[in-house]
């Protein structure tokens, strides 16, 4: 049976919807995808909330128009905004030396969610081992098979706020679609794109979205610290536009012309096309990167305040990665490596009609829901008995 999933992806200022399937050699392919622009959502609260279910089904009703296909189950990816992550300590004792299980596995899980005490405007959508620990001493990803007598591990599980799923749930419900999983975002970007072998010695990720950036450190298979910062490259946008008195199309044009640490003369100028007027008008180079500098440096300076206070131990050689929309800016890997000290690299997703950063998180959630599908794919005796309804 062909494995297909159908992924909305719910960003600061867009909605992207995505319908894939896995081939014969279990590599995924795009049959339908649509972006659609949107007010977005700022401070955690709708900027417009008449034109997000438009946003929604819009980018639904385009993709399936492109893959000639009705889909009626959405995976859900929830924005980082409106998600919490929580690491617990949990330990089982065995009376003797026994090999572990995957029963064992799943009952370390239960004893770890019942020191969760998940608040009641939460739900619980991830859980996810940063390490297990065999007698309190041998740490490994990998316990199934191993022996010992206590058996432990720091799961991180990750929650997401019931008023957003909820209202989700409703808008789809309400156009005849079914919510089938929903999908933290930032944590599918940090497990699909930061290598397996970078995240069991650490990793940060950040992702600077629109209105608000992500902060991550990966460890495992889980995430160790996540917050969500006030800030993204619309501050950029708007600082321009104030300064030089433009319109913000003109502001996100001087964005995408600056290029981080290019030495500049006072006669080096930026020439951008008024678009009412049609005619060119010029901009001094170095007074645009001055203004875009000063503000990427004060987002740096934060984001490396919350990582010193996130209690997580961070080695210089543990790397940085960087996605979102304002990782598309020309030299920012190197100016971000230079501030932060740490080895730097822009995820730059390996699609065809989706290879830019801004783009990173709805290809990660749209992975993370074929796995699913794959886990609820039955198996081949299990497919007899439902033909002959037994």
């Amino acid at each position: 049976m062909r494995q297909i999933s159908t992924v909305i992806e719910i960003g600061t200022s867009k909605v992207v919807s995505i319908i894939s399937e896995v081939g014969q050699y279990d590599e995924s392919h795009i049959l339908g995808s649509a972006s659609v622009q949107y007010a977005g959502y700022k401070n955690r609260h709708w900027v417009d909330r008449h034109a997000v279910a438009p946003a929604i089904v819009n980018a639904l009703h385009e993709a399936e128009h492109i893959a000639g296909k009705r889909c009626k189950h959405v995976h859900v990816g929830i924005p980082a905004d409106f998600v919490r992550v929580v690491c617990r300590h949990a330990e089982i004792t065995f009376a003797e030396h026994k090999t572990i299980t995957r029963d064992d596995v799943d009952r370390l899980y239960q004893t770890g969610r019942s020191k969760l005490n998940v608040p009641k405007e939460y739900m619980l959508i991830h859980r996810c081992p940063v390490v297990f620990i065999l007698d309190g001493v041998r740490r490994t990803m990998e316990p199934v098979g191993r022996r010992a007598t206590k058996f432990g591990a720091i799961i991180s599980y990750v929650l997401a706020e019931k008023w957003f799923t909820g209202g989700i749930s409703n808008i789809l419900e309400n156009y005849n679609y079914s919510p089938s999983t929903f999908i933290s975002a930032s944590y599918a970007e940090a497990m699909c794109f930061i290598p397996q072998e970078k995240r069991d010695h650490g990793a940060v990720m950040i992702d600077f979205g629109a209105t608000s950036t992500c902060v991550m450190v990966a460890r495992g298979d889980g995430l160790i610290y996540h917050k969500v910062l006030p800030f993204g490259g619309d501050n950029i946008t708007s600082d321009l536009q104030k300064v030089f008195s433009v319109e913000k199309n003109i502001a996100e044009e001087l964005k995408k012309r600056s290029i981080f640490g290019l030495s500049l003369g006072e006669d080096d100028y930026y020439e951008i096309c008024d678009r009412e007027s049609y005619k060119f008008v010029q901009f001094s180079a170095m007074q645009v990167q001055m203004v875009i500098e000063t503000r990427m440096n004060e987002m740096l300076n934060l984001i490396i305040d919350a990582l010193d206070r996130s209690g997580c131990n961070l080695p210089q050689y543990v790397p940085v990665f960087v996605t979102g929309g304002t990782a598309s800016m020309r030299g920012l890997r190197e100016y971000i490596q230079k501030i932060t000290n740490h080895n730097t690299q822009i995820i730059l997703p390996q699609s065809t009609c989706f290879n830019q950063p801004c783009f990173s998180s709805s290809l990660a959630v749209t992975d993370m829901a074929l796995e699913a599908e794959a886990d609820d794919e039955p198996g081949f005796f299990e497919s007899i008995k439902n033909l002959f309804g037994k």
